[in-house]
């Protein structure tokens, strides 16, 4: 099996595509239950990418350690058990907003391609007639 088959079978379509994308590619970038598809990711600029690969990279390392029962009871027997719900808290937080941010910039500039090639069009067509 492809792996875009992969993808479409477990039903993941890209977040920021229209109505009738479904997976356009084999690589993306997964947030939660969120996809966004290579050829969209490309759309992003790199510092919104790297942001939203840290803050997501945060998150798991943060939650990793919320997981870890050894480490959870190190942090509530030293009273710090607030600082790391509080940390949790921040780091989904961020995660969310760098995400968003990556997701309004790739829109975007699906709306500068649209208008331009609707521009584009609206000159051929002066030149025909």
């Amino acid at each position: 099996m492809r792996s875009d088959e992969r993808y479409r079978d477990a039903g993941l379509k890209c977040a920021v595509g229209t109505r009738s994308h479904m997976i356009c590619c084999s690589h993306g970038m997964m947030n939660g239950s969120e996809f966004v598809c290579e050829r969209h990711l490309e759309m992003a600029s790199a510092s919104s990418l790297n942001r939203a690969r840290q803050t997501g990279a945060r998150l798991q390392f943060i939650r990793a350690c919320w997981s870890d029962d050894d480490y959870y009871e190190r942090v509530v027997a030293s009273g710090r058990y607030l600082k790391l719900c509080e940390a949790l808290r921040w780091a989904e937080d961020s995660d969310e907003e760098a995400w968003t941010r990556m997701k309004r910039e790739i829109l975007k500039q699906q709306r500068r391609e649209v208008a331009q090639r609707a521009a584009e069009d609206a000159m051929q067509s002066k030149a025909r007639a």
